[in-house]
């Protein structure tokens, strides 16, 4: 029979790594900051280990990971018997200026684009059914075309301004109540 010790040993090569990026926020990944030098020194995470489930996540009360801190962590004390739940500020915040939400959102684009084609009206109704698997309201449509467009207009100067419309759209949707909350 094993201890719990052993079983615990034997499942840390399934935890994902936690370290301190540039600007001193606990982000997923391995690495080390060398303070007297003030640099980083970043180590890539195998492609598995990426994008895993926080359940997966080392868990270091010295380092807590800012996205799950943001979204109600559950306490690192023996006995967690209630999750508090909040909505603030620090979670729109963590949604718009993420790397990952934006890296995701450019994925879903892409694909957006690949399936829908070039037509606003088709993308704008594919990420929407992506998002939110349900069908938008012409309203909806509308409101998204012309959002889309209006992004287009201010990205033209830049490199593919249709793709990083679509981008922005995708965030939106991705960063919405509706998205990260089932009702």
């Amino acid at each position: 029979m094993q201890t719990p010790q052993r079983d615990a040993d034997k499942h840390a090569g399934n935890r994902v790594l936690v370290r301190e990026n540039e600007v001193g926020q606990i982000v997923v990944g391995k690495g080390m900051k060398d303070l007297a030098r003030g640099n980083v020194k970043e180590e890539p995470l195998p492609e598995g280990e990426i994008y895993r489930r926080s359940v997966f996540v080392q868990v270091r009360r010295s380092m807590p990971l800012a996205v799950l801190e943001a979204f109600d962590a559950a306490a690192l004390e023996p006995n967690c018997e209630i999750r508090h739940v909040s909505t603030v500020t620090p979670q729109s915040l963590l949604l718009l200026n993420s790397e990952f939400i934006l890296e995701q959102s450019r994925f879903v684009a892409e694909r957006v684009r690949k399936e829908a084609g070039d037509e606003t009206k088709a993308q704008a109704i594919r990420l929407w059914k992506l998002a939110y698997t349900s069908e938008p309201t012409d309203a909806d449509v509308r409101l998204a075309v012309k959002f889309i467009e209006a992004q287009s207009e201010r990205f033209k100067t830049e490199k593919e301004p249709r793709l990083q419309a679509l981008a922005m759209f995708a965030q939106a949707l991705l960063s919405s109540n509706r998205f990260l909350y089932v009702d």
